[in-house]
């Protein structure tokens, strides 16, 4: 159950966020003067950090392992690392999206969501290495 209930969340965060890049709405080339591809970049950062930064957690596992199942649940390595999860990106295109402001959502995500990966990376490798 738990599996499937990730991988249908990645194909929703993906379809999201590709949706908004494919509806045309400028993200960053209104602000300054790029390419409108510049917009879909920015996008495809969004969609990179947002699946990167959740992928992270399986990978740890198979990689660190785990001890036991606590009350049904695995222990996560990961508890309270990195800034901006899953919620924080769904809080964020909600937002963005009730406010007409969608486009700031992306730009948040985009950065957010890479800087909270790295993070992450940071962590695993001192405690780990």
């Amino acid at each position: 159950g738990a599996v499937f209930d990730w991988i249908a969340d990645k194909y929703v965060d993906a379809a999201v966020i590709l949706g908004v890049g494919f509806s045309g709405i400028p993200i960053v080339s209104h602000l300054i003067d790029v390419p409108p591809v510049a917009d879909f970049g920015v996008v495809g950062l969004a969609l990179a950090g947002s699946l990167i930064n959740t992928f992270i957690k399986p990978v740890t596992y198979a990689e660190i392992g785990f001890s036991e199942r606590i009350a049904g649940k695995i222990e996560d390595p990961l508890e309270g690392v990195g800034f901006f999860g899953r919620p924080e990106t769904i809080l964020v295109l909600v937002l963005g999206g009730v406010t007409g402001y969608i486009w700031i959502a992306i730009l948040l995500i985009a950065v957010c969501t890479n800087l909270s990966a790295v993070q992450r990376v940071f962590y695993l490798y001192r405690q780990y290495s």
